[in-house]
């Protein structure tokens, strides 16, 4: 489950607005005026910390205005943590799956083991993106190396289907160690544990 659930919001429809890109470049200036920020990193903590304390009392407004300074990290500095929370906001508040996966692969082709299992399920879903196995395959495995526990159980169950319980096992447990309880079930199953 995302950052938003399930619930429908009133969301915008279009890209930035000049106002709110305008509010992205006067944030980053005042940031980088201050003597206690040291980089990139800090402008974009700061600046992902103010758009989701607009949503602590969500309007029309606030929404769009968080969501322009979510787009304007994603786009202008690659920050992944607003890539993932732009592909959350696509895909569980404005149903649109085909945008949603564009920022969930970019944030996994950034290292986001969270960004490559949630393009994976889409993959495997075929949500908003044609559906394709084999590439979500590899995307699940990208996210068991950078320690997603569902990813390895799915690793592990794509593993066992195909024949390669040697492999299987290895996934199931690495899933188990990452606090995934059902992985348990499995490694007993092929009694390996």
């Amino acid at each position: 489950m995302g950052l938003f659930g399930k619930k429908k919001a009133t969301t915008p429809q279009a890209g930035p607005s000049q106002e709110h890109t305008a509010e992205f470049d006067n944030l980053v200036r005042q940031l980088l005026a201050r003597d206690d920020i040291q980089g990139r990193t800090d402008v974009c903590e700061h600046i992902f910390a103010f758009a989701k304390q607009l949503l602590q009392n969500p309007t029309r407004e606030t929404i769009m205005r968080a969501y322009d300074l979510m787009g304007n990290l994603a786009a202008q500095f690659g920050y992944v943590p607003a890539m993932l929370w732009l592909g959350d906001f696509m895909e569980n508040v404005q149903h649109n799956d085909k945008s949603a996966c564009i920022w969930y692969q970019r944030a996994a082709d950034q290292g986001s083991g969270e960004g490559a299992r949630n393009y994976a399920d889409m993959l495997m879903a075929g949500k908003g993106v044609e559906r394709n196995q084999r590439e979500a395959l590899k995307y699940y495995t990208i996210a068991m190396e950078k320690n997603i526990p569902e990813a390895a159980f799915v690793v592990g169950e794509f593993l066992r289907t195909t024949g390669d319980a040697e492999g299987a096992a290895m996934a199931y447990q690495k899933a188990l160690n990452l606090g995934y309880a059902p992985a348990r079930m499995r490694l007993e199953q092929m009694k390996k544990i």
